[in-house]
């Protein structure tokens, strides 16, 4: 019987550490969708910051002046101009480079403006082409989903266009986003989701741990106080026997004397 007792005991804690297990699957599972949702999200939020950036400094140009630009306009007031305004976007976010590019041709684009201090491309120089830069030069903005490298290093690119006076495309800015920043963003977005699923879990676990506890130690109890309520009506059977058969004796008794 106390076997019988014990074996119910066990399987309802098995019962217990089995839904456990269930829920702190559910809950890790849980927050690995969520880190992956939300890295999508970020990087759409990340993408979505380029092209804002782009696009405004595109929205801040003068479509006809950019146009009109030729290699001799260089260092020359509407070319300072622009390269003033694009300087402007640069010292105010994390873009690593912006500059104004111009298609010559069906797949090639050349550098028109490039204001970086340290190492700025030549004007007429090849611009690595990629199918945001073939975007926005049909005239919708656009940023690369995967980094392009060419000779000044690996970088997110965004481009937007810039309209003449006529509604032409005649000009794009580009805005190029180092790596290891774009990285940098994903990284610590990631690791602080991690945290708070790492934590999550860990408070699931203890309260499960808890849980199971307190409900091991009410199954143990109760099953002490049955043990002691059937020892008491064991010893209860016993003494009623005894007094039958005391009983029994004693009308026996009773008989033989009448």
């Amino acid at each position: 019987m106390k076997n019988k007792k014990y074996g119910k005991l066990n399987l309802t804690i098995q019962y217990v550490l089995i839904f456990a297990i269930l829920l702190l699957a559910a809950n890790i599972i849980l927050g690995v969708v969520v880190l992956n949702q939300s890295k999508e999200s970020m990087q759409v939020l990340i993408r979505k910051d380029m092209l804002d950036i782009s696009n405004t400094a595109a929205g801040s140009l003068d479509g006809d002046v950019l146009g009109a630009l030729t290699e001799e306009d260089v260092d020359g007031a509407a070319f300072r101009k622009i390269a003033e305004t694009l300087t402007v976007f640069k010292k105010n976010t994390d873009i690593e480079f912006i500059y104004a590019v111009r298609q010559t041709g069906i797949d090639e684009f050349i550098f028109t403006v490039d204001p970086d201090p340290v190492e700025p491309a030549e004007f007429g120089q090849s611009v690595l082409v990629t199918d945001a830069l073939r975007s926005a030069a049909k005239g919708i903005a656009s940023v690369d989903t995967a980094p392009a490298q060419d000779e000044w290093g690996n970088f997110y690119s965004a481009y937007s266009p810039v309209f003449d006076s006529h509604g032409k495309v005649a000009g794009v800015v580009g805005i190029d986003f180092n790596v290891d920043w774009y990285d940098a963003q994903i990284r610590s977005h990631n690791r602080t989701i991690s945290i708070l699923t790492i934590v999550t879990t860990l408070f699931g676990i203890a309260v499960v741990a808890f849980m199971t506890n307190r409900i091991t130690k009410r199954f143990r109890k109760l099953d002490s106080e049955l043990s002691g309520l059937a020892g008491t009506v064991v010893e209860l059977t016993d003494t009623i026997g005894q007094n039958k058969a005391y009983l029994s004796t004693l009308d026996r008794s009773i008989d033989e004397e009448h």
